[in-house]
C-alpha cells in the first residue's frame, strides 16, 4: 500500500522587511523599512538625518548580510530586485527579513576585532557559538571555533567551516583555522567605527554526515575484518613453525641435543658388527 505524501502548501512572499544596523548586528538599529509587490521602490538610508554618525565616521553604503551584496547610501531598491533572495526565508505570514550593515569609513586605525558566529533566523542574528572578543594587532593569530551551542548543528549534518561575505565575495575558513589579524583587517576594507572597533560576522558551513549503514561504515567494517584475518594467519604460521626449531646450540661445547641420537646409532652399528665377527669365528672353528 503506497502512502501518499501530503506536502505543506508553500507560503508566498508578500512583504520584505529591511533592518539597518551596524556590523555588530545587536545594537544601533538605524532604521527599518518595508517593501511589497505594490511598492514602487525603497530608498536605502543615507546620512541625511537618518543615521546619527559619530565624529570621524562617514556612511558609504550598505552590505546585505544574506549574500554580501553592496548598495550605495540612498540607492533605490525594489521588491522585484530583492524577492529572489528574500523568498528563501519566508515566515508563515509571507514576510521575509533582510539585514543591512552600514559601511562606515573612518581615519581611525583598527584596534580591536570581535568575531561573531551567527545564522540568520527570521531577520534576526542568532548566535550559534560564543563570540571571540578583543582580537588585536598584537595577537599573532586567533583560532576559529569548532564548538557550537547545543542543538545548533542540524540533524544529519556536521560543521566543517565558516563563511564571510563581503560585497558578493565569499571567503571560506575551516573550523579551528588559525587566522591572522591582518587577514581579517583586509576583509573589513576599512569598515570599523571611530574607536577602532570592528565586527567580523561568520556563518556556519555544514556538510552531510554519511549514514552508519553507508559506504564509509561498510569500509570500516571490511577493514576491521581484514585486520582480524591477518592476525589469525600470523598465529597459524607461528604455531606451525615451532616444531621445526628443535636444534639448540649448547654454550661453549658446540654439542647439540641431537648428539644422544647419533651416539645411540653408532652403538647399534658397533653391536651388529660384533655379532658379525663372532659369527665368522664360529664358522672357522667348525
Amino acid at each position: 500500500v503506497k502512502v501518499r505524501e501530503v506536502k505543506k502548501p508553500e507560503v508566498s512572499l508578500t512583504k520584505i522587511k529591511m533592518i539597518f544596523t551596524k556590523a555588530d548586528g545587536a545594537t544601533s538599529v538605524f532604521a527599518t523599512g518595508e517593501l511589497t509587490a505594490a511598492s514602487e521602490w525603497y530608498v536605502l538610508p543615507d546620512a541625511a538625518g537618518v543615521i546619527n554618525l559619530a565624529d570621524g565616521e562617514k556612511l558609504t553604503g550598505w552590505t546585505l548580510f544574506q549574500n554580501g551584496a553592496k548598495y550605495a547610501a540612498g540607492e533605490k531598491v525594489t521588491f522585484e530586485s530583492l524577492k529572489e533572495l528574500a523568498g528563501k526565508n519566508v515566515d508563515k505570514d509571507g514576510v521575509a527579513y533582510l539585514n543591512f550593515y552600514a559601511d562606515l569609513k573612518t581615519d581611525v586605525e583598527l584596534k580591536n576585532i570581535t568575531i561573531k558566529y551567527v545564522e540568520d533566523k527570521d531577520g534576526a542574528q542568532e548566535d550559534v557559538a560564543a563570540p571571540q572578543n578583543n582580537f588585536t594587532a598584537k595577537d599573532e593569530f586567533t583560532i576559529l571555533t569548532d564548538n557550537l551551542y547545543d542543538g545548533k548543528v542540524p540533524a544529519g549534518k556536521k560543521l566543517i567551516g565558516w563563511q564571510y561575505k563581503n560585497g558578493g565575495k565569499t571567503t571560506n575558513f575551516v573550523k579551528g583555522e588559525h587566522v591572522k589579524f591582518d587577514t581579517l583587517k583586509a576583509l573589513l576594507n576599512g569598515n570599523w567605527d571611530n574607536e577602532g572597533n570592528a565586527w567580523v560576522t561568520l556563518t556556519p558551513v555544514f556538510q552531510d554526515v554519511k549514514s552508519d549503514n553507508g559506504t564509509s561504515s561498510s569500509s570500516a567494517s571490511s577493514s576491521s575484518n581484514t585486520t582480524n584475518t591477518s592476525a589469525s594467519q600470523k598465529q597459524v604460521v607461528k604455531a606451525a613453525a615451532a616444531p621445526a626449531n628443535t636444534t639448540k646450540v649448547l654454550p661453549k661445547t658446540g654439542a647439540t641435543n641431537a648428539a644422544p641420537l647419533i651416539g645411540g646409532s653408532l652403538a647399534v652399528v658397533a653391536l651388529l658388527m660384533g655379532y658379525g665377527v663372532y659369527g665368522l669365528v664360529l664358522r672357522k672353528k667348525d
